[in-house]
């Protein structure tokens, strides 16, 4: 199982480096997220309009895209053993902030808390595909594979 996080699932709809990569995986079996990825990247979606980095249309398009992608993927529900995971993780990178030079934000959190409840359900050959570095290396030190698009 590959669990995609929202900084690489937005390179699908925003048309950021890697996209190609991204397609391929969500063209496969066995995708997964947390259910907050889609409103992480409809936000990443509307952000690329408001800044116009994207027209209107292509907005519209790619959110029309992400709905109907959503069904094929595995979404993590935002339940109390995620929410706790969550914490305890907030609390964990804090100690270790020298390790990460920050703590990890909220959204973070929960996207690699998600991916941990998942890989405990799902071990056998599970990746973390992610883009951003700082949520790359916390997810390496909670012992995740990590796979950069």
């Amino acid at each position: 199982m590959r669990y995609l996080d929202a900084s690489v699932l937005a390179k699908a709809f925003v048309l950021e480096p890697g996209v190609e990569q991204v397609r391929r995986w969500l063209a496969g079996p066995d995708c997964a997220t947390a259910s907050l990825t889609l409103v992480e990247v409809a936000s990443a979606i509307a952000r690329s309009e408001r800044e116009r980095r994207i027209t209107t249309g292509a907005a519209a398009g790619a959110v029309a895209e992400l709905a109907s992608i959503a069904p094929r993927i595995h979404l993590v529900e935002l339940s109390a053993r995620v929410i706790e995971q969550a914490s305890a993780l907030l609390f964990q990178s804090t100690l270790r902030a020298g390790l990460f030079r920050r703590t990890l934000r909220a959204g973070d959190a929960v996207q690699l808390a998600s991916a941990l409840v998942l890989r405990d359900c799902a071990p056998r050959g599970f990746t973390f595909a992610c883009a951003d570095g700082h949520l790359a290396d916390a997810a390496r030190a909670e012992g995740l594979v990590v796979e950069v698009p």
